[in-house]
């Protein structure tokens, strides 16, 4: 089982509203490293963003993943007013549910479910 997932970010204000309009509360944490630290929960796995710069840019997302969300159409309504936020696929009807796609800030690609 996943207990956390980390993504390094120099956009953080950018990634800690992303996760806020997901319905994922981001809450600062001492690190002692001299970054800053994100956290907040989604159902029973840890989202962690640290504040460290990438130095390169892939052509494509360098990581994906879905999560399973209440309220999906109330959350792309959230998501569209951020001007960081890229939508690949409007939510669609598909046979296992509704979905969309959405990089975020740093350009990851979350794949969205109703729940």
């Amino acid at each position: 089982m996943i207990k956390t997932i980390t993504l390094n970010t120099a956009k953080m204000p950018e990634m800690v509203e992303f996760f806020g309009a997901l319905g994922i509360p981001m809450k600062a944490m001492p690190v002692n490293k001299g970054t800053v630290a994100y956290r907040g929960n989604f159902s029973e796995v840890e989202i962690c963003l640290l504040s460290i710069p990438k130095k390169d840019r892939l052509a494509t997302p360098d990581l994906s993943f879905r999560l399973q969300i209440e309220n999906i159409s109330d959350v792309m309504a959230r998501l569209r007013k951020l001007p960081q936020v890229q939508i690949l696929m409007e939510l669609q009807e598909l046979p296992f549910g509704k979905m969309a796609v959405v990089l975020d800030p740093e350009g990851h690609s979350i794949e969205l479910t109703d729940a």
